[in-house]
């Protein structure tokens, strides 16, 4: 039996996660092989079975082609009885059992944060990951996802043809890979459908049966700013600066500081951008 784990990391961003990742895949989860699709140098003692070069595409085009991307070796991936797909900025917590993810369909894995209703499917009729209102659909989320390796290359297969499809009329699905992955599972049930419980959001509410945690990449991009007194946010840290962008009646260029929780708000508003620490000694 063989298994292969996909990962996807351009970016200083996302190459940050990679050791970490690999760290928690090592003692967790079932032995597999690593498949690394990065622009950065992977050095020679890290667990990484395959490393291939890509040049990054950027959000959100990254991972809405990365099952193109995947499926440009789709000989070696064929080689393997089982294929997985994790996002990079992810962690194991817990030991991953065989009889949860080795089947012979698809293994889903129910998003934590829509627990029992349809979540947020694509509303555009469209878009080919179009899920009309009252499908009876289930919520899953594109961060991990895999099953036995014909029943995901032909996942991979139909998902990418259908963003390419959108593509070419002018749209992009509203959760992206998501969207699609989403589509395909609602007419090609998982075989395995791991629970809402399998997975948790790092700054939210955690539950004893969680074994992979959704990293908050806000919540690490506040660690790394300054904070009053000269000290870097903590994981619970109160405060972090921040520069006004123009938003209504809010100057720009200022540089402030806020308590964490509503830099957050006014990060997602987009009233707001990060002051890293090497620019604060130039703000005003």
């Amino acid at each position: 039996m063989s298994v292969a784990l996909l990962l996807l990391a351009t970016g200083q961003r996302y190459r940050n996660y990679v050791d970490q990742f690999l760290n928690s895949a090592a003692e967790h989860f079932i032995p597999h092989d690593v498949i690394l699709w990065t622009d950065g140098i992977v050095p020679h003692d890290r667990p990484v079975a395959q490393a291939f070069h890509k040049e990054p595409l950027g959000t959100p085009h990254e991972t809405l082609y990365r099952y193109k991307t995947f499926l440009g070796k789709r000989e070696l991936l064929e080689s393997y009885d089982y294929l997985f797909y994790s996002d990079v900025d992810m962690r194991f917590l817990k030991d991953v059992e065989y009889s949860e993810v080795l089947t012979d369909g698809l293994v889903g894995c129910l998003h934590p944060r829509f627990a029992g209703k349809e979540g947020i499917p694509e509303r555009d009729p469209k878009s080919t990951a179009y899920i009309p209102e009252g499908a009876g659909n289930r919520y899953f989320c594109g961060g991990f996802q895999g099953g036995e390796t014909g029943a995901f290359l032909q996942a991979m297969n139909t998902m990418s043809a259908n963003i390419d499809i959108d593509e070419e009329r002018g749209i992009t699905a509203s959760m992206h890979d998501e969207s699609h992955w989403n589509k395909y599972l609602l007419y090609h049930p998982p075989a395995i459908a791991l629970p809402y419980t399998f997975m948790g959001v790092e700054g939210r509410e955690v539950n004893p049966e969680m074994k992979m945690l959704a990293l908050n990449k806000m919540l690490d991009d506040f660690r790394r700013m300054k904070v009053l007194g000269g000290n870097i946010v903590p994981p619970s840290g109160r405060y972090v600066w921040v520069r006004r962008k123009q938003f209504g009646n809010m100057p720009a260029g200022r540089a402030v500081q806020m308590r964490e929780e509503t830099a957050r708000w006014y990060l997602n508003m987009g009233a707001v951008e990060e002051v890293p620490v090497e620019q604060l000694s130039h703000s005003s």
